[in-house]
């Protein structure tokens, strides 16, 4: 894992994060390995009908990994990197955004991450980039990972 300046993409200091709820910025050189339907192991009473936990997972090898840490977090010591050489799965609903165009000047909306994840081949190797997120739900406390590039 190296730990290098931020670049353009990534934030530069404690201000250029979103809020104190992002503890990392990560971002990766990664090898996707599989796309894999995970099914519900029926674990809650709303299983399988009424529940969510059935879902298309990403799986990919990290190659290299560079992850700049939010100063302010009060969280993130307790958070441990990934390794590099590690698979990381990315859950489907992790992908949140879309490819703008507006750096070729067209002004329109590309495909969403999920779309390119979904076209991507066994074997292909990507830009992978994701936000280490703590956010709170109710009086609950937990961990998300959006991805940010691909």
């Amino acid at each position: 894992m190296a730990t290098t300046p931020a670049t353009e993409s990534e934030p530069k200091s404690s201000s250029d994060f979103e809020s104190e709820r992002i503890h990392s910025y990560n971002s990766s050189n990664a090898t996707f390995l599989q796309k894999a339907s995970q099914p519900c192991y029926f674990r809650t009473a709303n299983c399988p009908d009424q529940c969510v936990h059935a879902r298309i997972t990403y799986t990919f090898r990290i190659n290299s990994l560079n992850v700049v840490t939010n100063p302010d977090s009060t969280q993130a010591k307790y958070c441990t990197p990934i390794a590099e050489g590690a698979e990381y799965r990315i859950d489907e609903t992790s992908f949140v955004g879309i490819v703008s165009d507006s750096d070729s000047g067209s002004g329109s909306d590309g495909p969403s991450l999920k779309e390119i994840a979904d076209s991507l081949v066994e074997g292909d190797t990507v830009e992978l980039s994701w936000n280490h997120d703590y956010v709170k739900r109710g009086m609950a406390y937990s961990p998300e990972y959006p991805v940010t590039k691909l």
